[in-house]
């Protein structure tokens, strides 16, 4: 079985896989090997009860392909390594010692998060320039909408690296200003446009999206891919970027919301402990509302986590495959081991329902 097909087997992203099979179909020509349903009892392939369904089968899985090993073996050789940590003496006291691993992200700060190898990582899942799932290509049937002639002045809220800025300024020779609240995901991004002689095209820009003002009645369209759950206060990020908007123009939105009465929800917890930068999930209902209050006239509200957990799904396999002869750079390992970590609670949370992914276009009247 090619490593390939071990990932799209173990990872729990369910229904369609990007080969358009349902689970438990196959084919020869995609590569795969038959995948059983959630529940499955065949031997191996459905968790234990108590497994970490989401963390458990992507690390695993990941780890067992980089060292070259199969699952079952690679777990039994962690399991005995993680038996014989030894005793050290400390200030006179015998302690565990400590075994290197992956660090504690909230150590590193929000900043430090996004450093080179965790930015090349990310370009290698979703593509030049993206840091998301679904990279340019989902940015763009976003903005297909907008309907934008030569000229239009675009508002974009989570910037990122630019790519598919750089895409939708070149397609519809149009104005992109954009911000992004990392500075480091801003510093490379600007960089980025500077190499591809986009500087005056695509503007990006380092901000605090708690305090942003922005321009009246300057842009076409505006819209945010997966930004807006790192937002504290939503209401006031909102109404800058309502005021900016010219009338009649479309407001696109992707992000994050909790399902409703789900914000206790465990794998949400772990989902957060994760991350970056402090969470502020709403529901797709408070998002709505919001938006209504702020004059905007709601045309779609649509529930695209199962889009989301596509792409996912579609990046990590597209990574391992071009990565499975001659494996990852050292220089990438420990960026690799903490972005699969994020991306399984993420997909842990979207699978027990308590996180969803919704898609929301307005107008603003």
């Amino acid at each position: 079985m090619n490593v390939a097909s071990a990932l799209m087997k173990v990872l729990p992203f369910g229904k369609k896989d990007t080969a358009g099979l349902e689970p438990g179909a196959e084919s020869d020509e995609a590569g795969l090997e038959s995948t059983p349903h959630a529940g499955s009892d065949s031997n191996g392939d459905a968790p234990a009860p108590g497994e970490d369904e989401g963390e458990n089968n992507l690390i695993t899985r990941v780890m067992a392909w980089w060292e070259g090993q199969d699952v079952d073996e690679y777990k039994q050789l962690k399991a005995v390594a993680d038996a014989e940590k030894e005793v050290e003496v400390v200030d006179g006291e015998a302690t565990l010692k400590v075994v290197a691993g992956v660090k504690d992200k909230t150590d590193q700060g929000p900043q430090a998060y996004w450093n080179p190898s965790r930015i090349l990582v990310a370009e290698l899942l979703w593509g030049k320039g993206e840091v998301i799932p679904g990279g340019s290509e989902r940015t763009m049937e976003m903005v297909a909408s907008f309907g934008l002639q030569k000229e239009s002045n675009v508002l974009n809220i989570g910037a990122g690296l630019g790519g598919a800025l750089r895409v939708i300024a070149n397609k519809f020779d149009v104005w992109v200003s954009a911000y992004e609240a990392n500075a480091q995901l801003a510093e490379a991004g600007i960089e980025m446009c500077h190499k591809a002689g986009l500087s005056k095209k695509v503007e990006i820009a380092h901000a605090d999206m708690e305090n942003l003002t922005i321009r009246e009645e300057l842009f076409d369209g505006a819209f945010s891919r997966e930004t807006l759950y790192m937002v504290k206060d939503k209401e006031k990020l909102l109404t800058s970027m309502q005021e900016g908007l010219k009338m009649n123009s479309s407001l696109l939105i992707t992000d994050y919301v909790v399902a409703e009465g789900r914000a206790n929800d465990p794998t949400i917890a772990k989902w957060k402990e994760v991350q970056s930068r402090p969470i502020y999930l709403w529901s797709a209902t408070q998002a709505q509302e919001m938006l209504r209050q702020l004059n905007f006239e709601l045309r779609v509200e649509q529930d695209i986590t199962s889009q989301m957990r596509a792409d996912i799904f579609a990046g990590w396999e597209k990574f391992i495959t071009s990565h499975e002869r001659d494996g990852v750079p050292p220089q990438l390992q420990q960026a690799l081991l903490e972005t699969a970590t994020d991306w399984a609670y993420c997909v842990e949370a979207m699978d027990s329902g308590a996180l969803q992914v919704y898609r929301l276009v307005a107008i603003k009247k």
